[in-house]
């Protein structure tokens, strides 16, 4: 795997490597929804799933982190913005066409029409670097924090004699959407055709829309998921420019001052990637204050938010084990300002910082890291006891049959239904590593017997593991499973791809249902093939 070395520089800053040592410990959840997971102290220290300290400086620099370089970006100071006068989506184009223009280095393309018919989507561009971060803002319409903080920050950014932000610029290319809902400027939360552009990507879209079926639903998530124009030209952005990463900016439209910055990493997607998370908050809480900015997570989130599809999105369908999306909140009134007049100094200044410290911490953390293991392919399935048989592309294990298991929000398979397999690409000689879990719900009072396997390349007695599972004869209890398996790759060329399935089998006794499901794919480079490696997603 490539490492693209930022280069560590001097800089006068505010706050000294020293102070991190006295950041408090704890990670803030200031919400029911947002839940820290696998978050433990040892020795009164806080520490990783993998036992990695998370306090001081000295353990955040051997942990990878860029230490004084990462905190130089931070504190950058950059200017107030009074929005006053930008009242609707032209003036904010005109302004952005006047402070980025071509010469600074700062392309601009026309991303479509939005929802009203009349105004465009436009994307903003900028940097030299091989890895392709996505910022986008305005979401809904009012919330404009990540607007004005991005104005200054890309300000910055193509700021030729910013020498803190050359070696960034060296290391990305940004690419901006200013406003992703023109229609809503300084207006509702939702798109002229009332749907909410956070609840629209394909991510258990028709689950949620079962659930706010009414366009009166504030989270009303439209008929269909990309059904808009504005989500659709979020998606071609990531298509077209390979987006490595996504940070997608809000701020709460009445107040929450319980804290200033608040970021999210939903979904199990995020796990193999947790680490980045927790550094790069640790870091900006050091910078400002204990409660500048709060992590959480939440495993049992299947909204259909952009930042749970994007990350499922750029892991599993443009398999880069790396990708995620960032959503980053703030009160409105962050710093004493106001999202919808002028903000201050110092909120910019943490409001960006958190941008620039996310992106830091992601090419730090990820990119730096060995490549093995590497988090390659993640699938789940949920369900709500669906009773056509599992040989249809439902749930229900009624068959002696060896049979795929199925994986929600993946690309369709045969017939249109979801996909029962994974492909896995790979580059160089290693090892597959598969761990399948699940739940059986007994659906009578009667035993079920079940053999759950893991195949590689259609099934062969060598290439395949399987497991038994008996369940007790209680309707209603759930009985947990887990089969693993490796496999050596030895094979590589042009043609070979590894396809790896799951299946379930009936051995005997009654039929009961398949309550959810995961899979989870990890590639190991051979140690004599690192030398050589070259990225396989």
């Amino acid at each position: 795997m490539a490492k693209w070395k930022i280069p560590l520089f001097t800089r006068s800053i505010s706050t000294s490597l020293g102070a991190l040592e006295s950041s408090p410990d704890g990670v803030f959840t200031p919400r029911n929804s947002v839940e820290e997971a696998d978050l433990r102290k040892v020795g009164g220290v806080e520490v990783d799933p993998d036992g990695v300290p998370l306090s001081g400086a000295a353990a955040l620099v051997s942990a990878g982190f860029g230490g004084g370089m990462s905190l130089a970006m931070t504190k950058v100071t950059l200017k107030e913005f009074d929005s006053t006068p930008y009242q609707t989506y032209a003036s904010l184009i005109s302004l952005l066409d006047s402070m980025l223009p071509i010469s600074a280095g700062v392309t601009k393309t026309d991303r479509g029409l939005c929802s009203n018919g009349t105004d465009r989507i436009y994307e903003y561009r900028a940097g030299n670097g091989p890895i392709n971060i996505l910022v986008t803002c305005g979401v809904h319409g009012p919330e404009l924090a990540g607007t004005w903080s991005m104005v200054r920050w890309m300000e910055e950014f193509v700021n030729p004699k910013s020498a803190v932000f050359a070696a960034l610029r060296n290391q990305i290319t940004i690419s901006w959407i200013p406003h992703a809902n023109p229609s809503a400027f300084r207006g509702g939360r939702k798109n002229a055709n009332l749907v909410d552009l956070n609840r629209n990507y394909p991510f258990y879209h028709s689950r949620y829309l079962a659930a706010h079926p009414s366009t009166s639903d504030d989270n009303y998530p439209g008929a269909s998921a990309l059904s808009e124009p504005e989500t659709q030209a979020i998606k071609a952005v990531i298509d077209a420019r390979d987006i490595d990463g996504v940070i997608d900016c809000h701020n709460y439209e009445v107040g929450y001052s319980a804290y200033e910055i608040l970021t999210g990493a939903g979904s199990f997607w995020t796990r193999a990637n947790r680490k980045h998370w927790r550094l790069a908050n640790q870091v900006h809480r050091s910078v400002y204050s204990s409660n500048a900015s709060t992590f959480g997570s939440n495993e049992t989130d299947t909204n259909p938010t952009l930042q749970n599809w994007a990350t499922h999105y750029l892991q599993n369908v443009r398999l880069k084990p790396h990708g995620n999306c960032a959503l980053l909140e703030c009160s409105r009134g962050i710093d004493g300002g106001d999202v919808l007049g002028a903000m201050t100094s110092g909120g910019i200044t943490r409001y960006a910082g958190y941008v620039t410290t996310w992106i830091v911490s992601f090419l730090q953390t990820l990119y730096q890291q060995t490549p093995a293991p590497v988090y390659a392919w993640n699938f789940r399935r949920f369900n709500e006891n669906s009773a056509a048989s599992i040989t249809a592309g439902g749930t229900l294990v009624d068959t002696a049959a060896d049979t795929p298991m199925t994986w929600d929000e993946s690309d369709p398979g045969v017939g249109g239904l979801p996909r029962n397999y994974i492909d896995c690409p790979v580059t160089c000689k290693g090892w597959l590593d598969v761990t399948v879990e699940g739940t059986i719900e007994c659906l009578s009072a009667a035993i079920g017997r079940y053999s759950v396997g893991i195949i590689l390349d259609g099934g062969s007695v060598s290439n395949r593991t399987t497991e038994s599972v008996t369940t007790p004869a209680l309707n209603g209890e759930r009985t947990n499973f887990t089969c693993s398996a490796r496999f050596y790759i030895s094979t590589v060329d042009a043609t070979y791809v590894p396809r790896i399935q799951a299946t379930i089998n009936k051995s005997t006794g009654a039929s009961h249902n398949l309550k959810r499901s995961r899979i989870t794919v990890r590639f190991t480079p051979h140690d004599i093939e690192v030398n050589n490696y070259t990225p396989f997603f």
